[in-house]
């Protein structure tokens, strides 16, 4: 079964086969709680991550009973809100990247394509473009991929979109640019989309700064979280600096003459 493919001049696409099962964008779910981890605490943790993610490691650390994989993607995300705002940021990242890839690995073991295998996956992905590996086109197109095979429309071109910004930082500014436009050009049609449009948007005002202009800044301490991911469950309504603050984590790789 073709879940993608390059189209010319468009970058990567859904298949027909797989756009044709989604008409309309799904309702995204957050990842269950799981075991002592309840609705109270996710919402106080989310909250604590935004406010004080010191204090939220440390509460994370405390409840070594809370469900293994939800566990290790709140550990990685907040390793990753320090490795952007606060001291030790290598440290963090280590962390950050490590915690992920458990929160993947016990996931995938479980067998289940559900909440928690794609949370993990959107969470990899977006450590690995935080921060500014070279793999993360890989673990964005496999996160493509996945969302893709099963049919989320919205997940899958949410994936698209951080690939997007993958290509741009390492392969090609103009592929990254082209293949984000395809997902802009998707997103309008989706009736409750204006968040996600604006987030790509923006995305590509500030694509548009790195090559054509003189107003594109590195900010390694911009963050926000990842769509989809514990600490922002909702793809389709996403923080809408999500992308450009990962844009803006690094130069691109200028293959538009700039």
């Amino acid at each position: 079964m073709i879940i993608g493919r390059p189209a010319p001049g468009r970058g990567w696409v859904l298949s027909d086969e797989n756009r044709a099962a989604v008409p309309s964008p799904p309702s995204p779910r957050a990842p269950r709680p799981g075991r002592s981890s309840g609705p109270d605490a996710l919402s106080m943790i989310r909250r604590s991550v935004l406010v004080n993610a010191d204090h939220a490691l440390r509460t994370l650390h405390r409840h070594e009973d809370w469900d293994p994989p939800v566990r290790a993607m709140l550990l990685a995300e907040t390793h990753l809100r320090l490795h952007c705002v606060g001291a030790d940021p290598a440290v963090h990242l280590s962390e950050a990247a490590g915690a992920a890839r458990s929160a993947h690995a016990i996931a995938v073991v479980a067998g289940d394509v559900d909440e928690r295998l794609f949370a993990s996956s959107a969470v990899l992905a977006d450590v690995a473009c935080c921060g500014e590996d070279p793999a993360a086109v890989a673990e964005c197109t496999e996160y493509f991929k996945l969302a893709a095979a099963a049919h989320d429309e919205v997940r899958a071109y949410c994936a698209a979109a951080m690939r997007a910004v993958a290509q741009f930082h390492w392969l090609d500014c103009v592929a990254g640019r082209t293949l984000l436009e395809t997902v802009h050009r998707r997103c309008l049609d989706w009736a409750d989309g204006a968040d996600f449009a604006q987030m790509v948007t923006d995305a590509l005002t500030v694509m548009a700064l790195a090559c054509d202009g003189p107003g594109y800044r590195v900010d390694v301490r911009s963050w926000a979280p990842v769509p989809g991911g514990m600490l922002h469950p909702d793809v389709l309504h996403p923080p809408v600096r999500y992308l450009t603050s990962r844009l803006r984590r690094r130069l691109p790789a200028h293959t538009c003459g700039a």
